[in-house]
């Protein structure tokens, strides 16, 4: 699931994205990959524009396909 917001902080919405990841666990989603947050991106482009996220979403992106091996 992807979670957009323009919110500095990025505590904020922590509980939101721990609850939906409970509710997946106990309908039989297997646990997965942790989140990738990306505070403060209000641009439309703030994201392709910074390196230390894009590195984060391509290890993202690894896990999850390793995971989906299995």
């Amino acid at each position: 699931m992807l979670f957009a917001q323009n919110q500095p902080d990025p505590k904020l919405y922590a509980g939101c994205i721990d609850a939906v990841a409970q509710v997946l666990g106990r309908v039989g989603f297997a646990a997965g990959a942790k989140p990738l947050v990306g505070s403060g991106l209000g641009a439309a482009d703030a994201a392709s524009q910074n390196e230390q996220y894009l590195q984060a979403a391509v290890a993202l992106g690894k896990e999850l396909a390793a995971a989906n091996k299995e």
